[in-house]
């Protein structure tokens, strides 16, 4: 069930600077992809639904290979705790990982300007840091919570 909650909608997508709000019936993700700029090819997505009053489910899909016996994880910036992600499964192109985020999580998210997501690509490769926009998630956030209205 958490994959369906994370599969590209039906309707068109709308944009919030480097979020994209993306609906499914009434089922909507809010979402942002990070692409390696020589070849187009995703490195990081980063997709939030809503857990009603709770917070967020947060899933991050890194390309297939990544190592499953280490974690993957986000920070906000130096300093800061490191927030890991459980892994769930690997599709031939993805492994997805997720998290439950509380309601002070979310508010974090929405006030900062950048996270960075840590992973270990291969098994024998150097922790990969991906630094992933905030831009635009508060208003992707608000559109989110519209969703299931219209």
């Amino acid at each position: 069930m958490i994959a369906a909650a994370f599969m590209a909608g039906t309707a068109p997508a709308q944009e919030f600077r480097d979020w994209t709000l993306d609906r499914d019936g009434n089922a909507c993700t809010v979402s942002t992809r990070v692409l390696l700029r020589s070849t187009g090819t995703l490195l990081v997505a980063v997709s939030l639904s809503a857990r009603g009053a709770e917070g967020a489910l947060m899933a991050v899909e890194v390309p297939v290979g990544a190592s499953l016996r280490d974690r993957v994880a986000y920070i906000h910036g130096p300093g800061t705790p490191e927030r890991a992600l459980e892994w769930q499964f690997c599709t031939p192109d993805t492994c997805l990982a997720v998290a439950e985020l509380d309601q002070a999580a979310l508010h974090a998210l929405k006030r900062g300007t950048r996270i960075t997501v840590g992973f270990r690509p291969l098994p024998s490769s150097p922790v990969l840091a991906a630094p992933v926009s905030l831009m635009g998630l508060t208003r992707a956030w608000e559109a989110l919570a519209a969703c299931g209205d219209g």
